[in-house]
């Protein structure tokens, strides 16, 4: 821990948060609050925009005397820890008071960690700001973060991609007090080694390969579940199910425990203004969320919500089952299990055609996007065994004839790498 002495700087104004903060100036964000904002392009409400503008000094000016609300993004190699805590459960603050919620996590962060560099009060909670003598890659710096304050409701941020509004002079607060304050030029530093212990030495970051490929998969996880997050954002009336159904699978299989996976949910809801359901109570929700954790979704298939018989795949089923060297009883489970291969493929054709449900499947299977784009469906057994036991019989069949071709990829059902095929049929014909 050390104490740094800024020269040249009495109070908060842009220079000094360039300074000590270092913010990637090459984008930021803009809270669109008032019909007369000027980056209000349409509607009304409390939306975020990104803008992919320099963030000038003028605008940090703005944001820190409050005149706008401005979110700032990290560089790559940060020398700035920043925790956003909010209260999901009620009013944050009354006047300068915290909720009893907002206290006990922050009190609970401090049980790790020292005291924080800077505190900014939000309005649904708290920013805590640690300064660091060493820069360190980000995605490592928010692994290390992470693995501390796993048990704990928060978020890391800003990251390079998810931003946090830069700090307002008003809405400074003493480490201790949670009062308000006149930031000073003296703040305190830590070195990385003193809020992460062992876990920042390089013989601890060293691994094996495999533990290694681990960690790095679980650094992706965040932008990953993000970006799968935007398809249910906000939560419409009517589409709470919908949301759940798809979301926590995502996150059990990413390795959320149960809090985590409500945490998330709690800032999804936050931002869906137009919902007033169940969800709105904390107890119903972590019900909800605990239920799909009972369950086994480990091998959990996204299915298309009705496969429809598709007239135009008659002329291929019917040629098919004319060659099929099965007995005659096997007929019409055949005929099934045709038209629901061709209709799961269709399924998949509409679904590579959307870039977020595209983007959604790339994060339940592994490699998704990559296969689809070679001309490879995935043919899960889950599905196949659903639609006929015997399925082992007719798809060593229909690759024996030519209609389907396995891709040369390895398969690895434990890691959501299922079987993938091509279909090599045109139109009404079947080449063969």
């Amino acid at each position: 821990m050390n104490e740094i002495h800024i020269e040249g700087f009495n109070c908060m104004d842009s220079q000094f948060f360039i300074k000590i903060f270092n913010p990637y100036r090459g984008k930021y964000t803009v809270k669109l609050q008032y019909v007369h904002d000027r980056y209000l392009f349409d509607g009304y409400g409390n939306e975020w925009r990104t803008i992919y503008k320099p963030m000038k000094d003028f605008l940090i000016e703005r944001a820190i005397r409050g005149v706008t609300i401005i979110g700032w993004f990290t560089n790559t190699r940060p020398n700035v820890l920043g925790i956003d805590i909010d209260d999901h459960d009620g009013y944050a603050w009354e006047g300068v008071k915290a909720s009893p919620r907002l206290l006990s996590i922050y009190d609970n962060i401090l049980k790790i960690f020292p005291l924080p560099s800077i505190v900014v009060q939000s309005p649904r909670g708290i920013h805590l700001y640690y300064i660091l003598d060493d820069r360190i890659p980000t995605d490592i710096l928010q692994y290390l973060a992470k693995l501390k304050l796993k048990n704990i409701p928060c978020e890391i941020r800003p990251t390079t991609d998810l931003s946090l509004r830069i700090p307002e002079e008003k809405r400074i607060l003493n480490p201790k007090t949670l009062l308000p304050i006149i930031i000073n030029n003296e703040l305190v530093t830590y070195h990385p080694a003193f809020l992460f212990e062992n876990e920042y030495l390089p013989g601890t970051l060293r691994q094996t390969l495999q533990e290694r490929k681990c960690k790095l998969r679980s650094l992706k996880a965040t932008a990953k579940l993000e970006q799968v997050e935007a398809l249910y954002t906000p939560i419409l009336p009517g589409q709470s199910n919908e949301a759940l159904n798809n979301l926590i699978p995502i996150y059990k299989n990413a390795g959320l425990t149960e809090e985590e996976s409500v945490y998330r949910m709690s800032m999804i809801l936050q931002k869906s203004y137009l919902y007033k359901g169940e969800l709105r109570k904390p107890k119903r929700l972590e019900q909800r969320v605990r239920s799909y954790y009972k369950r086994d979704i480990q091998k959990y298939v996204p299915k298309p919500k009705k496969l429809q018989l598709n007239l135009l795949h008659k002329p291929v089923v019917d040629t098919l089952i004319k060659k099929s060297p099965f007995a005659k009883q096997r007929k019409k489970p055949l005929e099934q299990f045709l038209y629901s291969i061709l209709s799961w493929c269709d399924w998949h054709d509409d679904i590579i055609k959307d870039p977020f449900q595209t983007a959604r499947f790339d994060y339940l299977y592994p490699y998704y996007r990559k296969n689809r784009k070679e001309g490879y469906y995935p043919l899960p057994y889950t599905f196949l065994k659903r639609v006929n036991g015997q399925y082992p019989s007719i798809m060593e069949w229909l690759s024996r004839i030519g209609v389907l071709k396995e891709a040369p990829y390895r398969y690895c059902p434990q890691n959501g790498i299922c079987k993938y095929y091509k279909l090599h049929i045109k139109e009404s014909c079947i080449v063969l």
